[in-house]
């Protein structure tokens, strides 16, 4: 019975590659379907060749903000297991609440860093403009 459903989900899932590799192969669909895809998203090429230095450090701190935010949200996670199974201790519960206030202050800082800068900068442009 195993092998019937099998047989069938594969059939469905890979009979439209039979059909478009008449003509083209199949990386070549795949990798005309992303480029297609990165062009109209804006992404197509790599951000850095594009931009140069100063669109090298751009899209430096545009990791580095993603990554505070990821830190984040896996410290609110984190945080709000402790408290989950604190059980009624008080002290993990503070300790829970503690890592919670230091995380949305640490959120809020890169925040306003990253508005400051991104003020200034636009500041800078339009005067030299």
């Amino acid at each position: 019975m195993k092998k019937i459903y099998l047989s069938v989900l594969s059939f469905i899932l890979l009979f439209p590659l039979r059909l478009f590799a008449k003509s083209r192969s199949v990386k070549e669909l795949f990798n005309s379907g992303l480029k297609e895809t990165g062009e109209k998203t804006g992404h197509a090429g790599s951000e850095i060749t594009k931009a140069g230095a100063l669109g090298g450090v751009g899209f430096v701190l545009k990791i580095l903000l993603s990554l505070s935010g990821a830190i984040f949200l896996g410290l609110m996670i984190y945080s709000g297991f402790i408290w989950m199974n604190a059980r009624g201790n008080d002290s993990e519960v503070s300790k829970a609440k503690d890592t919670i206030r230091n995380c949305i202050i640490g959120l809020l800082i890169v925040m306003s860093a990253y508005a400051i800068t991104s003020f200034v900068g636009n500041s800078i442009m339009s005067a030299v403009k």
